[in-house]
């Protein structure tokens, strides 16, 4: 047997340890390799490590190794078929991979008993394939019961930007009992879901922070993860959401960006959890005040001092804020050098009109640059503009106006260093402004 105390003894004790030895009786057993749609064995736990849709080819993997061994294989693997199979691989991430996944999940549930579990390992930034992956359990006759989230990566230069740093392992068992929601009660439950499990993850960080004073555990991705989880484990409890199947859309092609309830409430949860996930260094008490563009920008400029890149986060995050216009505040959406607008690239555009234009974010980026467009920097020129935009109200914001400048100064200080500066002495200008 393999205790799970043997390496905190070893490690604690700092020498080696004699353990008695207990070896099992003998027990039958097998190995096969098997289309898992056709299972024919029971079993009270199934652990199963899926394809990611469009993520991981796994028979393309599979075939990388083939092509090492098949020449010259040693024994016992000389007997063996080198052939990956790869007819047999569920793939893709259309209608065809959802229906052969729910095909094999509900193999698996046929061939559990009702007090059976399955654990399914699954990591994937993708609202949208969550929102599958749900739809697929549920279809399956599963209900999700636990999430855990488990960090398996150490962090690493090659690593920047919205990484995830571990997978979740989603706890199913049988749905056993008939149970119908109204939309609004499983909006309800989605926020208390993720709220209580940000709130777990959150004091599991705090706790490893303070006991090792590293790093911290899960990065915004890995939370966002666990807000997805949150929203299957909510949703999937319930055999009909206002008294419709949930995978009513699973077997049919969808079109290009077309909505399904559980995508939507996939969504939801990702936006319960951006208004509770504040970024690092803006006050709290103001994120809950900003307009999605705002809640954009500002999450990304803090994703951006951690190095970000990708298009893929801009386009994650921007879907998660329901923020569609996002491309007007990018200077560029290249693949893997995207950046957000700054406050030389905006200029003067966006003052007027409606969304971004009307917030006091935008101001703030115009006093900035109104700072820095001339021969000297001078903030003086930015807290007039602040001053006559917001004529008597001036006064009753200039906290909040501060917060901004401040908070943008921190962020770009290596990504945009003079406008850092020039943001840093307008906060310091509008700070000692007097009547």
């Amino acid at each position: 047997m393999s205790w799970a105390t043997r390496s905190t003894l070893i490690f604690s004790s700092g020498r080696n340890v004699e353990y008695r030895h207990f070896p099992l009786p003998p027990v039958d057993w097998a190995v096969e390799t098997a289309d898992a749609r056709n299972l024919s064995q029971s079993s009270d736990v199934f652990v199963t490590d899926p394809p990611y849709a469009d993520a991981v080819n796994y028979h393309e993997i599979t075939e990388y190794f083939i092509a090492w061994f098949r020449k010259n294989p040693p024994p016992p693997f000389d007997q063996w078929t080198w052939d990956s199979r790869r007819d047999l691989a569920i793939k893709g991430k259309d209608e065809h991979f959802r229906r052969d996944m729910m095909a094999a999940y509900a193999a698996m549930t046929r061939h559990m008993p009702d007090n059976g579990l399955q654990v399914v390992m699954f990591t994937h930034q993708d609202a949208g394939v969550w929102a599958d992956l749900g739809a697929i359990l549920w279809a399956a006759g599963l209900s999700v019961t636990a999430a855990w989230n488990v960090v398996t990566e150490t962090e690493s230069a090659l690593k920047e930007g919205n990484y995830v740093q571990g997978t979740v392992c989603l706890v199913l068992r049988k749905r056993l009992r008939e149970a119908n929601a109204r939309r609004m009660e499983i909006e309800a439950e989605i926020e208390e879901a993720v709220a209580a499990q940000l709130a777990r993850l959150t004091a599991l960080d705090d706790s490893w922070h303070e006991r090792t004073n590293a790093e911290t555990l899960y990065t915004d991705g890995d939370l966002t993860l666990a807000a997805y989880a949150a929203a299957l484990q909510a949703v999937t409890a319930y055999s009909t959401i206002d008294r419709q199947p949930l995978d009513r859309d699973l077997y049919r092609k969808l079109g290009k960006n077309e909505r399904t309830v559980m995508r939507d409430l996939v969504d939801y949860a990702a936006q319960v959890a951006n208004g509770l996930l504040v970024p690092e260094g803006f006050p709290r008490d103001m994120w809950r005040d900003l307009s999605p563009s705002e809640r954009f920008y500002v999450r990304m400029l803090d994703m951006e001092a951690k190095g970000a890149t990708k298009v893929a986060d801009f386009q994650n995050f921007a879907k998660s804020f329901a923020f569609a216009d996002y491309t007007s505040l990018m200077a560029s959406t290249t693949a893997n050098a995207a950046s957000l607008a700054g406050a030389a690239d905006l200029k003067g555009r966006m003052l007027d009109g409606d969304g971004f234009a009307k917030t006091q974010l935008r101001q703030v980026l115009f006093a900035i640059w109104k700072t820095l467009d001339g021969r000297e920097r001078d903030p003086k020129r930015g807290v007039t503009i602040l001053k006559a935009e917001y004529a008597a109200d001036y006064w009753q914001r200039r906290q909040k106006l501060i917060g901004l400048a401040e908070y943008i100064a921190a962020k770009t200080k290596t990504t945009r260093p003079e406008e850092s500066q020039a943001a840093h002495e307008l906060a310091e200008a509008l700070k000692l402004d007097r009547v």
